[in-house]
């Protein structure tokens, strides 16, 4: 069943490599691409997702981990209920979106890591890949479409009959981008 679990915050964009992002009150995300005009558009396809409140807890976090500074989020949004399970679709705006089964890594030299802390990019974080092209702009409604049922090609809504188990890669940083 169709409903709306959240809303998008801000849309950042990344022109140039250790330039400022750029807030966007709209954007173009291309089917298989990314964000249209961001730097990373066809290097990084999946698009990284942050909740505001694990942002928050980023911008005011006493114990700084080693991405903090340098992670940089592709859309911020308000969420109910917790992040969307890596299959579950998502209609944003015009485009369709599906969880990526990526998730962000950790780094053993992190002080969070080597103090056993929780971290806000690992509990926060979601990547998304564009299954069709469409525009999003802030404030648009995320609306959860449930699962994909992959070997048979049926639509939203239908129970994954398996899953691929994701492998743990770095997440879009600063440097990256």
């Amino acid at each position: 069943m169709d409903r709306v679990m959240g809303r998008v915050q801000r849309i950042l964009q990344t022109r140039e490599k250790g330039k400022p992002r750029i807030a966007l009150d709209q954007g173009e995300f291309i089917e298989g691409r990314g964000l249209a005009g961001d730097r990373l558009f066809d290097l990084k396809p999946e698009i990284p997702v942050l909740a505001v409140d694990q942002r928050r807890r980023l911008d005011e976090a006493e114990d700084e981990g080693l991405c903090f500074r340098r992670f940089v989020e592709t859309l911020s949004v308000s969420l109910e209920g917790g992040l969307p399970k890596a299959g579950e679709r998502l209609k944003i705006g015009q485009a369709l979106f599906e969880v990526s089964t990526r998730r962000k890594s950790c780094f053993s030299e992190c002080l969070l890591v080597k103090e056993k802390k929780d971290c806000p990019l690992r509990e926060g974080v979601v990547y998304l890949k564009v299954i069709a092209s469409g525009r999003v702009a802030v404030g648009s409604d995320i609306i959860h479409l449930g699962e994909e049922t992959h070997d048979q090609g049926h639509g939203p809504g239908k129970n994954l009959s398996h899953r691929q188990e994701g492998n743990e890669e770095e997440g879009s940083s600063q440097e990256d981008r």
